[in-house]
């Protein structure tokens, strides 16, 4: 019978097909990004739109495809019904890594190797994800989300081949005039023909598998002179029984050397028992204030000289800084080895505020636009012989100008503690109850003021009195005020050498150190890059000597030797973080580490505008303050290690212990009323 029409191949009729589906869903993207020459594989794939439509013009082709759609199908559940626990995710994505081994590794070694090693990736950076947000993380999965507004999508619900099948038209019709090698089946294609109302060519459907897609389409015409199975589609013959122990459908007998790959590689228990951290913010506003530039005393004698500044000491090098005392005492305290990792600090000026001045003009002229001007610097400490003090004033007169100095001690740092958390003075971990006591001000956003400012020194004794000040200007950064009222001063972060937090954990060795079998923990070891002994010296300037201790030695870093350095858990509160010039890890080459970088900011005294003043040098100067927002961040990590099958309490190997200079006292560390020599502490001889 002849058909009126256009003959074209069942190559162009696919072709066309595609082509079409292309055009009718060109608006669905799936959002994702996905691996060269696959459909699915890759990250952020969403199988459905937000009219839970199809995102795809066709089903997989590939196995590979096949299981990485699966998986997008599995996530899309997943987030559907809120099941998006850790250990929910991760049982999909091993699924699929099953899959993707069982199924794939054959004809796709490197997309089912990538595809596995991506998934493996994710759940790293999941757990890390959930470790850095302990104690208040929920134990969710980042991706996928939850989506309440979707279709339970239920494809793989039944097991199903994933073999593309032959694609079937409408009408085939044979043409025994056409060569085979030009294709033997054709379909009829009339010339008005409207594809638009193809049932075929029909993608749309509400959420379950498309029947009219190329591989979910079973023609249900036939040519003619052919009849249909009366027993249905399929036969025995296209199921496969897979016996457990038998390996996937494509392994042979082992004896025959093709043997399963599957789990080829026996499992080795890896504990993770290290690695925790903590994290502790605050936010401080405080208060410095314009203070003069004088000359004073410290203490009684008359040599040492002192010259004040208005640049406020902030402690990012002390622990208090960053936790209140009840979180350093009843948290940190209690874990064995708590190491700070890197603390952070900003620092945000606020406007500064001066006294307005009223009076007869001819002594005190009333203005309202003084010029104001900020500074900060970062490792004055460091690089300079100068060091914190505490101002005292007595000048009623004239608040602006310090009447003397002191050094910082143990009741001054408890002050500042009870103004910050609220606590007692005598009592820096009970609440203050007194009458008319401040609130906790670190934790209320209230302002309050830290009267420690750097002071320049300067010995009248020293070098026959002929060596002046040292000039510090040049490490120091003076701005206009106006122009950074509410801006970032300064974003701070240091990630210290060694910081204990508390004592770490002892060392063990269990090991053979004689031939006779004894009980013996002492051995000798040769080595060509042997252990530095530690370098403790003292200095002379007077007679020109520079004379080391040869007989120091590295002391292992006991219970004992630990209070030797920090005698009680508020000492160790208040000392500085960094403690690597003190305690040294392990058997690395030991390195010469220096005190962490010291911040200072404040802004610059105001002088009087008067005219009966006839010193060249301003001596009466305005009252203003400064209040400067601060946030800290330290991050601390700690750990249960162990290494041994039965243990009485944790432990770590002798390689790895903490050592000290063994003739070190509690005399001879943390001197911070000193100056620094080489960055370092030093200590009286």
């Amino acid at each position: 019978m002849e058909l009126a029409g256009t003959y074209i191949t069942q190559d162009s009729y696919d072709q066309i097909r595609e082509e079409y589906q292309k055009r009718k869903n060109g608006n669905y993207k799936n959002g994702g990004i996905t691996l060269p020459q696959t459909q699915f594989v890759g990250p952020g794939n969403r199988v459905v739109d937000e009219d839970n439509k199809s995102n795809f013009n066709h089903l997989p082709d590939n196995c590979l495809d096949w299981v990485a759609l699966q998986h997008d199908v599995d996530y899309h559940n997943a987030g559907n019904t809120d099941s998006t626990q850790l250990h929910q995710i991760v049982a999909l994505d091993n699924k699929a890594i099953d899959q993707g081994w069982n199924e794939c590794l054959r004809s796709q070694p490197i997309g089912t190797s990538i595809l596995a090693s991506g998934l493996n990736i994710k759940q790293h950076f999941e757990h890390w994800a959930e470790t850095l947000s302990w104690p208040f993380g929920k134990n969710k999965a980042i991706y996928p989300p939850i989506t309440d507004n979707t279709k339970q999508i239920n494809w793989f619900d039944k097991k199903l081949s994933r073999r593309r099948g032959d694609l079937q038209g409408e009408e085939i019709v044979v043409e025994p005039d056409i060569n085979e090698e030009e294709g033997s089946e054709t379909f009829v294609v009339p010339d008005n023909y409207d594809f638009d109302t193809d049932s075929d060519l029909d993608c749309n459907y509400d959420g379950g598998i498309n029947p009219n897609s190329p591989s979910m389409n079973v023609s249900t015409k036939t040519p003619d002179g052919k009849r249909n199975n009366d027993s249905g589609q399929g036969g025995s013959g296209s199921k496969k029984t897979k016996l457990p122990g038998t390996g996937h459908e494509t392994a042979n007998d082992p004896d025959t050397g093709n043997p399963s790959t599957e789990n080829v590689v026996i499992p080795r228990p890896f504990h993770k028992s290290t690695g925790y951290t903590m994290v502790f913010r605050k936010n401080h506003s405080i208060i410095s204030y314009g203070l003069a530039s004088v000359q004073l005393q410290l203490g009684s004698y008359a040599s040492e000289r002192l010259g004040t500044t208005s640049l406020m000491y902030l402690p990012v090098d002390k622990p208090y800084f960053y936790m209140s005392p009840s979180e350093f005492n009843n948290i940190v305290s209690n874990i064995r080895g708590v190491k700070v990792l890197e603390v952070k600090c900003k620092v945000v000026m606020r406007n500064p505020r001066t006294a307005f001045e009223t009076n007869a003009s001819t002594s005190n002229l009333a203005t309202l636009n003084q010029n104001k001007f900020i500074q900060y610097a970062t490792g004055l400490i460091n690089k300079t012989r100068g060091f914190n003090t505490v101002y005292e004033f007595s000048t009623a007169t004239n608040p602006m100008v310090p009447s003397s100095v002191k050094i910082i001690d143990e009741k001054f740092m408890k002050k500042v503690i009870s103004a910050m958390y609220g606590t007692k003075l005598d009592d820096w971990l009970s609440p203050n109850w007194s009458a008319g006591a401040t609130l906790p001000c670190s934790f209320m956003n209230l302002p309050m003021q830290f009267p420690s400012y750097y002071c320049m020194y300067a010995n009248s004794a020293q070098n026959s009195g002929k060596i002046g000040w040292q000039n510090i200007t040049q490490h120091i950064t003076k701005m206009d005020a106006s122009t950074a009222v509410g801006t970032t001063i300064i974003d701070y972060n240091y990630k210290p050498t060694l910081s204990f937090l508390t004592m770490p954990w002892l060392s063990v060795y269990s090991g053979r150190t004689e031939t006779g079998g004894n009980n013996v923990e002492s051995f000798k070891v040769a080595d060509t890059n042997s252990i530095a002994l530690p370098n403790s010296y003292t200095i002379n300037n007077n007679d020109g000597t520079y004379k080391a201790d040869p007989s120091n030695q590295y002391s292992l870093l006991t219970d004992a030797k630990w209070k030797t350095i920090f005698k009680n858990n508020f000492n160790r509160y208040v000392e500085p973080i960094e403690c690597g010039q003190y305690i040294k890890q392990g058997l690395r080459t030991a390195s010469s580490v220096k005190i962490q970088p010291s911040l200072h900011v404040g802004v610059c005294p105001v002088p009087q505008l008067t005219t009966t003043n006839a010193n060249f040098v301003p001596d009466k100067f305005t009252d203003i303050e400064c209040l400067w927002d601060i946030e800290t961040e330290l991050i601390c990590e700690y750990g249960l290690p162990y290494t041994y099958t039965t243990f009485p309490t944790c432990h770590t190997e002798l390689e790895n212990s903490s050592m000290v200079v063994d003739k070190n006292t509690s005399e001879s560390m943390f001197w911070e009323e000193l100056s620094s020599f080489n960055n370092q502490f030093i200590s009286p001889a």
